[in-house]
């Protein structure tokens, strides 16, 4: 979906978070920084020479996003196993 969104209006989007799953998703030291801002309810904006960078939250309360994003004593046996799989999912 990100990528089809993203093609269609030329940005990049990403999804950043404190408790990432995959090494690969790790936060840079910018987005840290945006996130503890968020944490306490600050959306934040950075601008440089280069990009525009936009962090807000993303709200999961959906049950069939708590199936792989909720804590790991809802989350179904594969689904978890997969998740826990350190080549990634």
């Amino acid at each position: 979906m990100l990528d089809s969104i993203s093609n269609i209006h030329g940005v990049s989007i990403t999804r950043v978070s404190e408790k990432y799953r995959n090494p690969m998703n790790k936060p840079s030291k910018q987005d840290m920084v945006a996130l503890k801002a968020l944490s306490k309810g600050n959306i934040k904006y950075y601008q440089n020479k280069n990009a525009s960078i936009y962090y807000a939250p993303i709200r999961i309360g959906m049950p069939t996003c708590l199936k792989c994003h909720g804590e790991a004593k809802d989350i179904d046996a594969p689904t978890l196993s997969k998740i826990k799989d350190p080549r990634g999912v």
